[in-house]
């Protein structure tokens, strides 16, 4: 089955009529197309005037995972405030969700991501760190390392200043620019590549 796991969690109705409740699920030993990530532990709860607070978290041994924040449904001003924290993320899980098109991958992700505002045009931003980071695609069966590199978010902007990539044989890639979006859709490349060999 594509998703498997042990799931368990209450539900407390504190009032129905003014709307106010506390929820909480965990689903242990989460399996998505075979592959473990963690425990998932999901807490929603709202008081009768306040937003919806949800905070998310997915965490094993190789992986720790947590968003966090509410969202307000004011009919006047609604409001978003989330902050995802990647604190560590083994990229060899990616590789089965790949569908073959990775192989020997290696390293962490790491990083912080806000989102903050109108939930029509929120703000949007933070980065992605690839911590010691190697991986071969399988179409050119060449190993890639990105060593401690950046990828900055902001708003509909995906930035790479002066990102390196390099192969085994040590030639070395390096990409400056940034992808533009539209909601992360439609998306525009103005990318410099600069390579060495």
């Amino acid at each position: 089955t594509p998703f498997d796991g042990l799931a368990n969690g209450d539900v407390n109705l504190m009032s129905s009529k003014s709307g106010a409740f506390n929820t909480k699920l965990t689903v242990q030993s989460l399996r998505i197309l075979d592959q473990t990530w963690g425990d998932l532990a999901l807490a929603l709860g709202q008081t009768a005037a306040g937003p919806l607070d949800i905070d998310l978290r997915l965490e094993s041994e190789d992986t720790a995972l947590k968003a966090a924040g509410y969202y307000s449904a004011d009919a006047n001003a609604p409001e978003l405030n989330f902050l995802a924290e990647i604190q560590k993320f083994d990229l060899s899980s990616i590789e089965r969700l790949s569908m073959g098109q990775l192989k020997n991958t290696k390293g962490q992700l790491q990083g912080r991501i806000s989102i903050a505002g109108d939930p029509k045009k929120p703000d949007i931003e933070g980065e992605l760190k690839f911590v010691n980071t190697s991986f071969t695609p399988t179409a050119v069966n060449t190993e890639f390392i990105l060593e401690d590199e950046i990828i900055t978010i902001e708003n509909d902007k995906i930035l790479l200043p002066n990102f390196r990539i390099k192969d085994r044989e040590n030639n070395l890639a390096k990409i400056d620019g940034e992808i533009i979006s539209q909601q992360f859709q439609d998306f525009k490349l103005r990318l410099n590549l600069n390579a060495t060999n």
